[in-house]
């Protein structure tokens, strides 16, 4: 026996195990873009594993097959009356409010001229809905490369975006209006009444599955659909929300029970004709639509469970960030001191990028290439006064004033020194979030890059202008390029720069979510360097001599190799010690 209940702990550990693995490949999106096919899979054999481990013959599992059969004795009739009744107490629920209708308090006439002033914004809603989702199909950007997308395109998709949430929440205030119409008597106010609320539930579910079909598991426009967006009123993740309630039951029981309802009463309308023909072509095309699509009923619960997932796992993920940003495998100061830093101070000017790298940190594992940080070198308010002196600003403002005026928290910042005496002057992203900085402190690395994008002042000064509109913002550890309410470290440079002139930062895939690793502006440079499409000029390369324990000023040879240096590659430079 014991030997059995051995083999058997082992089944149930190996099941939890890839029930773990299955988590864990839904999270990250591993084996992207099949990652949710791979997730079904391993906790399919999870269960599997399970099941067979609970089947093996214990006397425990028979004592309970036998006391469960004495339970269900004689009992199963009395167990189907409780289903039944408790499907119909749900039928119920979702197809008959309870709460007494503001409608029955109307007279007639009032309820006449309601229904008539209704049916009309009803029309009108569907148009804008219709017009949204055109302008949205028209422009094909949900099947543009996303590395080539503009901003005012991408603002472009904001604005249609935000008319059909709007059309899609006056939709909502509709039915809820009208939704008491069984408590209305009079036959033809009933019918009309209902007529209007489905009217409003159809053409408004008819618009999302339009649009569900228009964005088709689209990760980066879910992403941007899904940001929240205060301007404009809409909360985060409405696309989501939205996107679920196409398979929702109570949405598929009221569609259902509403088209076969509408059948009964159709005779008891009069007139209305057109508003008649729309509800039954929107009627149609929801059931083209979900007969067509049986995907949506295994991709809208996959979503739930992948938001569900990642939900539970986000703060386990920044957790472990935090704590790997912490270990290093060394005690000596970083080979950059303030003395090289200082040295070398005059050669920086305000829109530069600066790639960093800092050794013998466990994050450097987890990002992809040799720098794994980005920073942007904004000048302190004298260093921008001075340089930017020549462009032609607003009202004749100084650059400072227009900062004082647009980013009043940032100019507070920047108008004073740190504790060390040394001027805030770095854009970031780090830690805590998109802070400002000081080159003494930003610089203190073991290896330093400094880029300067071949770009006219005017656009250098409007890129620091972009970047300070993020400061505050948190960090991203979602590492989403998407969204806008929090950001990365080159993510940073690339919403400052994008749009620019002369200055494009194509972003890759990775797990899923459109990235820029800092190592991709290594890469740019070295593969563009010495041709007409250069974009980028180095100003300083500064490289670490792990074997002599200082950073030294390296070639512009060694630096357009540097993107391509292995992950060990520190430690076959340490040991090159002579």
């Amino acid at each position: 026996m014991k030997p059995f209940l051995f083999m058997r702990s082992k089944l149930f550990g190996l099941s939890y195990l890839l029930a773990f693995v299955a988590f864990m490949v839904l999270c990250l999106r591993l084996g992207y873009p099949y990652y949710r096919l791979w997730a079904v899979i391993i906790y399919a054999i999870s269960v599997g594993i399970f099941i067979y481990a609970l089947r093996r013959k214990t006397t425990i599992v028979s004592r309970s097959k036998a006391a469960l059969s004495s339970l269900l004795s004689g009992k199963l009739l009395k167990i189907l009356y409780g289903v039944a009744a408790f499907a119909f107490a749900y039928l119920l629920w979702v197809l008959v409010p309870l709460e007494t209708s503001p409608l029955t308090k109307l007279s007639e006439e009032e309820l006449h001229q309601h229904i008539a002033d209704d049916l009309q914004t009803v029309l009108m809603l569907n148009e804008n809905l219709k017009s949204a989702y055109q302008e949205l199909s028209k422009s094909a950007l949900f099947t543009k490369d996303i590395s080539t997308i503009q901003p005012d395109e991408l603002e472009a998709v904001k604005v249609h975006w935000a008319d059909f949430v709007k059309s899609t929440f006056e939709f909502d205030i509709l039915k809820e209006k009208y939704k008491g119409f069984l408590q209305i008597g009079d036959p033809e106010l009933h019918a009309k009444s209902f007529a209007l609320a489905y009217g409003a539930y159809v053409a408004q579910y008819r618009g999302i599955l339009f649009l569900s079909q228009l964005v088709d598991n689209n990760a980066y426009f879910e992403s941007v659909l899904n940001e929240a967006d205060t301007t404009r009123g809409i909360p985060a993740n409405t696309y989501y929300q939205l996107n679920q309630h196409t398979t929702h039951l109570h949405t598929l029981l009221r569609f259902h029970a509403g088209r076969n309802y509408y059948e009964l009463i159709e005779e008891d309308i009069a007139g209305y004709d057109d508003a008649k023909q729309e509800l039954g072509s929107a009627v149609e095309h929801v059931q083209t639509a979900l007969l067509n699509e049986p995907y949506r009923f295994v991709d809208n619960p996959l979503d739930f469970f992948e938001k569900s997932a990642f939900k539970a796992w986000i703060p386990l993920q920044k957790s472990v960030a935090l704590t790997l940003a912490d270990i290093r495998l060394t005690n000596r100061d970083n080979l950059i001191d303030r003395e090289t830093i200082q040295k070398h101070r005059e050669k920086f000017s305000p829109g530069d990028i600066l790639l960093e790298r800092r050794n013998w940190y466990a994050t450097n594992i987890g990002i992809p290439g040799f720098w794994p940080h980005a920073a942007f070198y904004i000048g302190d308010l004298k260093t921008m006064d001075t340089y930017f002196s020549d462009i032609k600003l607003p009202d004749g403002k100084s650059p400072s004033e227009l900062i004082l005026q647009e980013y009043p928290e940032v100019y507070a910042v920047m108008q004073k020194p740190d504790a060390a005496g040394d001027n805030y002057c770095i854009l970031e992203a780090i830690k805590p979030g998109v802070v400002l900085n000081t080159l003494e402190e930003s610089a203190h690395a073991d290896a330093l890059c400094v880029l300067r994008p071949r770009v006219t002042k005017e656009q250098k000064f409007e890129a620091i202008l972009k970047a300070m509109a993020h400061y505050g913002k948190p960090y991203d550890y979602d590492f989403e390029f998407a969204t806008d309410n929090a950001l990365v470290c080159s993510e940073v440079i690339y919403k400052a720069y994008d749009g620019a002139d002369g200055m494009t930062l194509e972003t890759i895939i990775m797990n899923g979510r459109n990235l820029l690793p800092p190592n991709r502006i290594a890469q740019k440079f070295d593969e563009e360097y010495g041709s007409p499409e250069q974009q980028l000029d180095l100003v300083l390369f500064l490289d670490s001599d792990e074997a002599r324990n200082t950073a030294v000023e390296g070639k512009l040879e060694d630096f357009r190799e540097s993107w391509k240096r292995p992950k060990w590659y520190i430690l076959a430079n340490t040991l090159q010690r002579p």
